[in-house]
């Protein structure tokens, strides 16, 4: 398969991070079928090129005046506290959140922080103290979008669309020569 460089859409500065180069105007490798490639920090990643998920029209809570509906992101499932309670997301909880991620995702970085998802398993959308939201500022979110019961949203890094959640693969060198095939998700 031949790689084509090319210009991402958000070459304006759209869904930029300080730790991406997504959205700086750089020209990245892509191959059509399999999504866009970008790089956060040394590492590459792979957007899926169809949309995964969607979000509703949920309230999206902006933190800067930089705030776009495009760029890295990370889902965060809140678990319910009661049939109609409302959970709250507190500081502790997301503290333990992200050393788990850190931990067990190896996909996930500090610059998906850049919108935060927060799906609240009940029926009503969690809410976030100051302390939590003033934490994720200070590690880069720009945006925080509350939502509930959207069952098929799996917690880690997404790339968001609008409303729309594409998944993200980060990329490996296979320095050993091991790799035999590789293998890709088709669209639904």
């Amino acid at each position: 398969m031949a790689k084509l460089i090319c210009r991402l859409p958000w070459s304006k500065g759209v869904g930029d991070s300080e730790h991406s180069d997504v959205g700086k105007g750089e020209e990245f490798t892509t191959g059509s079928e399999y999504g866009r490639t970008f790089k956060v920090g040394a590492a590459l990643y792979v957007v899926a090129p169809f949309s995964c998920r969607l979000l509703p029209s949920s309230s999206i809570d902006k933190i800067t005046r930089k705030f776009t509906r495009y760029g890295l992101a990370t889902v965060f499932s809140v678990p319910s506290s009661g049939k109609d309670a409302r959970s709250t997301v507190r500081l502790s909880w997301i503290q333990k959140a992200l050393k788990d991620y850190e931990m067990v995702d190896d996909v996930f970085d500090q610059a998906f922080l850049a919108t935060v998802v927060f799906n609240g398993g009940g029926k009503r959308k969690p809410r976030i103290t100051p302390k939590a939201k003033q934490y994720l500022t200070k590690l880069g979110a720009r945006g925080i979008v509350l939502c509930s019961g959207v069952a098929d949203l799996p917690p880690g890094p997404y790339y968001m669309t609008g409303h729309q959640m594409r998944d993200v693969w980060k990329l490996e060198d296979d320095t050993y020569g091991t790799c035999m095939v590789t293998v890709a998700p088709k669209s639904k």
